[in-house]
């Protein structure tokens, strides 16, 4: 278990480094270089943004879900299989709210408005909820024993 943790820390901040990177120099780009916006609101990609990250969250959170669920049906001595299951669900988080925070940062560079940055600042917090640790491993894949 340890190795996995440590293996998903490490993608974790990779993952997280690259996207207050890349929305840092964005953000860098737009407000102190002042590029001027690219496209103006009616563009249609103004529109489906939004719901495409909208979208991206809800499934990114459906998948650990079903993933977890998966995971609580094995033996409770299958811990390398729960790592498994924890893994992989984990990288699939991590990478849709990457996913999510990087279009939040490109919309932000081609149109500011202060929705996107608000979305950056979501998005970040949505990465820090979901830092993997074994507290979350044992909450969300170890089958539970029912007290009633």
């Amino acid at each position: 278990m340890d190795k996995t943790l440590k293996k998903l820390r490490l993608i974790f901040s990779a993952l997280f480094l690259e996207f207050i990177s890349i929305s840092g120099i964005l953000f860098y780009l737009k407000k102190v270089a002042e590029y001027e916006d690219i496209i103006d609101m009616s563009n249609k990609i103004t529109m489906i943004a939004p719901v495409i990250m909208l979208i991206s969250i809800l499934v990114a959170y459906y998948i650990y879900d079903r993933i977890a669920k998966k995971s609580q049906k094995l033996e409770i001595e299958d811990t390398e299989g729960q790592t498994k299951f924890f893994s992989s669900a984990m990288i699939i988080k991590m990478g849709m709210l990457n996913f999510v925070g990087i279009i939040a940062a490109v919309m932000m560079f081609l149109i500011f408005q202060k929705t996107y940055l608000y979305m950056l600042g979501i998005v970040a917090v949505f990465f820090l909820i979901n830092f993997p640790s074994e507290v979350k491993f044992r909450r969300d894949f170890v089958k539970r024993n029912d007290i009633f």
